[in-house]
């Protein structure tokens, strides 16, 4: 069983409430898609629980929010499809039949438009406490992480509180210079070249410019696949820590739908500008919609794989064992 958040890499705290998915404080969950993830209380990414590690949880978790009498869980909120409870000591997110922008808008948003009437968005207390600790008792570390990271204020101190300093770590060299890469920080993210995907899936290429010969052209570090959706997914986590507005959640899923999907918006992220940084904001957020969204979509392809090669190591053994079983006549 996974025990980090995918995102920022923080650990998920333990839980004794649920037998079969024994570690998160909040969960989410999707009974019709047969979708599971760890919401991590730091950065409040969703992390896709394993499939090995699904369904005896999803069971379970059906089985509690819908228990009545004094088992009853607990509303927090909900929206027309989305609804967030109160299971003993966990949130649990239930995900129904929900659209781009209603989903979106748990995940990514400041706060849950279903949440009671004064109760802080639980992703946001963890950022309440961080930012109390800073402004009350850590005037040395601050001064000391924004002097060897290059971040000022308790907010850039935030931000290398959840995700470190560095983006991405590897061994690759510049195909002009031949200089060695070996990792790329938060800050050179925002330097980074998109460049449109060449398919109709979310498979982006990100281009970084060397540090000795300073081309990004045939040189630099070039990222592309998997790789580059995996840096994309934590330079933009990273730079939309504080949360975003619903308005702005509302224009990615519009900009998604108008663009036609991945590749098109990929093509539109191109066209703006030289760096990640140059983005206007909601084409960043449609951005980060979108890679999670292939990241998953990539995961749950692999299940569909495994278990058409399971059904057919049944198929074979079933044909064994009818064979076996077949009563041979005389002759």
């Amino acid at each position: 069983m996974f025990r980090r958040c995918l995102t920022c890499q923080d650990p998920f705290p333990p839980n004794a409430a649920l037998e079969h998915f024994p570690i998160g404080r909040r969960i989410a969950y999707d009974p019709e898609r047969g979708r599971l993830w760890a919401v991590c209380e730091a950065c409040g990414g969703w992390t896709l629980a394993p499939f090995e590690d699904r369904w005896e949880a999803l069971e379970e978790l059906e089985q509690k929010v819908t228990a009545v009498g004094s088992l009853r869980p607990r509303l927090a909120g909900q929206t027309d499809n989305i609804s967030r409870y109160r299971v003993g000591p966990i949130e649990v997110i239930r995900v129904g039949r929900s659209d781009l922008v209603e989903e979106a808008a748990w995940r990514y948003g400041r706060s849950s438009e279903g949440a009671a009437s004064g109760e802080p968005h639980p992703f946001a207390r963890r950022r309440l406490r961080i930012g109390e600790w800073l402004n009350g008792t850590a005037y040395v570390v601050r001064a000391r992480v924004a002097g060897k990271h290059g971040v000022g204020g308790a907010d850039g101190v935030r931000q290398w509180l959840l995700y470190g300093d560095t983006a991405w770590r590897g061994r690759r060299e510049c195909r002009a210079c031949g200089h060695p890469i070996t990792e790329m920080s938060y800050f050179d993210g925002r330097s980074l070249i998109i460049r449109a995907a060449d398919s109709g899936s979310f498979v982006p290429s990100l281009v970084l410019a060397c540090t000795r010969c300073r081309d990004e052209g045939t040189g630099g570090l070039h990222l592309d696949g998997t790789a580059a959706e995996f840096v994309l997914r934590r330079v933009l986590a990273h730079s939309q820590h504080r949360g975003i507005s619903a308005n702005r959640v509302r224009s990615a899923a519009h900009l998604i739908r108008g663009a036609g999907g991945a590749s098109g918006l990929c093509a539109i992220a191109a066209r703006y500008g030289r760096y990640l940084s140059d983005l206007p904001g909601t084409t960043a957020v449609a951005l980060r919609v979108l890679a999670n969204a292939a990241y998953e979509e990539r995961l749950l392809g692999l299940e569909v794989k495994a278990l058409e090669r399971q059904w057919r190591r049944e198929e074979e053994l079933a044909s064994i064992v009818d064979g076996e079983l077949t009563q041979v006549g005389p002759g």
